[in-house]
């Protein structure tokens, strides 16, 4: 008998189950570590993301210890870690993958506006001109300009408001602070994904 031999049972680390697994891949390991845990149908993206996951969870566990005496109770544990989150990051991918455009938008920071705007008309014997402008009209330098507008009509005379909402973004430091605090705010699904399974290795390395 071999030093090994003797010392057996013992607490392998992941790499040591994913050697054996690879020089035996129908022995005892064959049925212990990531890719042997069972997936949902209905978890699509979480299925889809299975070989990153795994590659991203034997990087940054492959030196710790299963934190169970036998390989198959580890295997039940990681398999109900699982369960626990394979929902809550199913759907983390589908709302990352929906608003993924209105998330980079909302890194240009700015505020809603919302002002009266008040119009009239002059009446003349060629018509009736009528003109609307924008708070910040006095910039433009053409009458043409999206926010001001000259109409002609056939007679008559009108005068009134409306309301107008508009967004506007902010720049300089704000803007610079907006985005790098929308970089620290998102999401690494995968990191987060991986990084919910300490519990099931102890916390020693060696």
């Amino acid at each position: 008998m071999t030093m090994s031999e003797a010392w057996e049972p013992w607490l392998p680390t992941l790499q040591d189950i994913e050697k054996r697994k690879s020089e035996d891949p129908y022995g005892p390991y064959g049925s212990i570590g990531w890719d042997a845990l069972e997936v949902p149908d209905e978890a699509v993206h979480v299925k889809d993301r299975m070989p990153k996951l795994k590659q991203l969870f034997d990087e940054r566990y492959g030196f710790r210890m299963i934190n169970q005496e036998t390989l198959p109770r580890w295997q039940i544990g990681l398999q109900r870690r699982f369960d626990e989150l394979v929902n809550v990051y199913e759907r983390a991918y589908i709302l990352y993958e929906k608003y993924s455009d209105e998330l980079i938008d909302d890194a240009a920071s700015g505020e809603l506006r919302e002002w009266e705007r008040e119009y009239s008309s002059e009446e003349s014997s060629e018509g009736t001109t009528s003109k609307v402008d924008t708070p910040d009209s006095v910039i433009n330098k053409s009458g043409d300009y999206a926010d001001s507008r000259q109409s002609s009509t056939g007679g008559g005379s009108s005068s009134g408001s409306d309301k107008v909402t508009e967004r506007k973004i902010s720049t300089g430091d704000s803007l610079i602070d907006s985005v790098n605090a929308s970089i620290y705010r998102w999401k690494d699904i995968d990191i987060a994904f991986v990084s919910e399974f300490e519990n099931n290795f102890l916390n020693m390395f060696w």
